[in-house]
């Protein structure tokens, strides 16, 4: 008996602690004022309407840094797809993240959240975490972690259908690696 309240003790620790990208997919999101890396406000319109790729990252995350490319890609295809790309970090030190966005010449806005306003929406968040925002503030699609040809199905068929990116485009795993 011990041994299986014990079992499903862990059961429900597992079940609470992993939270999928599908329980926020739908969710409206309050999108308040942040401060970008140079300390301007940043508001997101009120009535967008385009949708919005937020990329949560962290300059200590190796996988941001892989991940930078599949971002330069997002940005470069946005005219086309009605998108507005914005990073967001939940860091404090905007020298730091100053130096990140200038060594990989990020050129969308950068948007600072060390007390996880837009980034707390979302439960909790690893990085590199992709959130696809419709005209609405809904969440439409979430791509968690390194994104590569390697991807899941689902999410390099979205990156396709919504912003013209083939898989061949982004890194490979072993590209990855070495």
């Amino acid at each position: 008996l011990t041994i299986q309240v014990v079992q499903n003790q862990l059961i429900i620790r597992r079940a609470t602690i992993h939270t999928s990208e599908e329980t926020f997919i739908g969710e409206q999101l309050t999108l308040p004022t942040l401060l970008t890396i140079d300390g301007k406000s940043y508001s997101f319109p009120r009535d967008m309407h385009t949708r919005t790729p937020l990329i949560y990252f962290d300059t200590a995350c190796q996988f941001c840094h892989r991940d930078v490319s599949l971002w330069k890609l997002l940005h470069h295809n946005a005219p086309l797809h009605s998108v507005i790309v914005v990073g967001v970090t939940r860091e404090r030190d905007t020298e730091v993240v100053s130096r990140f966005v200038q060594a990989y010449q990020l050129p969308f806005p950068i948007l600072m959240d060390p007390d996880r306003k837009l980034v707390g929406q979302l439960g909790t968040v690893g990085t590199p975490t992709k959130v696809l925002l419709a005209p609405d503030a809904r969440v439409d699609f979430i791509w968690r972690g390194l994104t590569t040809q390697q991807s899941s199905d689902m999410a390099l068929g979205a990156l396709r259908m919504m912003f013209g990116i083939e898989p061949q485009q982004l890194p490979a795993e072993s590209d990855i690696r070495s």
